[in-house]
């Protein structure tokens, strides 16, 4: 059942269908934190496919916008130039290596079944921060410049961002992490809610006081904010500048839209 949403959202969502020429099916995930993923329609596909819960409130309407405005960036641009990020197995082979070294201890801690599933996840988890984090800044620009009717449930779902983004704070979760990927994920969740909090007139970073990250967090942001070309050959260029910045750019790879498998993201 499709929730119910703001007159601008679904103006929104009309957009992404006039672009791409496919309309949407709402799927309901109750167990969804703070994002509503939009599983994007391959040529095969009949409909875009928005997974939501129910529970998020008002904060559903940003949701829902900040994903098409990830599409509307996409599809700003012609096919050929439509890549997005995948995982080969060269890539994560080369972040095990470099993160090999934090093994020996995490593995006094846990099985070394456990211990492979929990680096996996961690490495899959920092790729997607990775490749989201510097397109999600200027679509939260582009929702609080214009759509002023959404300004309140942005602040609510951006609250609820940073409440997530602030348990990589805790020296108990640190402990069971790849230092690398705790300081590349921290570093990356500063500089995100210090730009978009200078755009929106909120300091959103306040909790990171004394932190480890601040000053990291602080030159990325400045790299960001003068480098960043506003559209969607500018995000794949930002994203490899952050990876670059990170020496995370053997992480993942690029590969055209339409290459990826149907089936892509059915565990939703």
């Amino acid at each position: 059942m499709k929730p119910t949403l703001l007159p601008s959202v679904q103006s929104i969502l009309d957009s992404v269908s006039s672009s791409t020429g496919k309309g949407f099916e709402f799927r309901e995930k109750r167990d969804l934190l703070v994002h509503a993923p939009l599983k994007l329609a391959r040529g095969g596909m009949p409909a875009h496919i928005i997974y939501f819960n129910p529970t998020h409130g008002q904060a559903l309407n940003h949701l829902v916008a900040h994903e098409c405005g990830h599409v509307l960036r996409m599809w700003s641009v012609p096919e050929r130039e439509r890549l997005i990020p995948k995982l080969s197995e060269e890539n994560h082979n080369t972040a095990l290596l470099q993160i090999v070294e934090d093994i020996p201890e995490l593995a006094q801690s846990m099985p070394i079944e456990k211990l492979v599933g929990l680096i996996n996840t961690q490495y899959q988890g920092l790729v997607q921060q990775l490749v989201s984090m510097p397109p999600d800044i200027m679509i939260e620009y582009w929702l609080y410049d214009d759509f002023p009717d959404l300004r309140s449930c942005q602040q609510i779902s951006l609250q609820l961002q940073r409440i997530e983004a602030l348990k990589g704070l805790d020296s108990q979760i640190s402990r069971r992490a790849s230092a690398k990927i705790v300081a590349a994920s921290n570093t990356m969740s500063y500089c995100y809610f210090r730009l978009v909090g200078l755009h929106i007139g909120q300091n959103l970073v306040s909790p990171y006081s004394g932190s480890v990250y601040i000053n990291r967090g602080k030159e990325l942001a400045e790299i960001t904010a003068r480098e960043y070309r506003n559209d969607y050959s500018g995000d794949i260029a930002m994203i490899n500048r952050w990876a670059v910045f990170f020496e995370l750019q053997d992480w993942f790879s690029w590969t055209g839209f339409e290459d990826v498998p149907p089936d892509y993201f059915d565990n939703e």
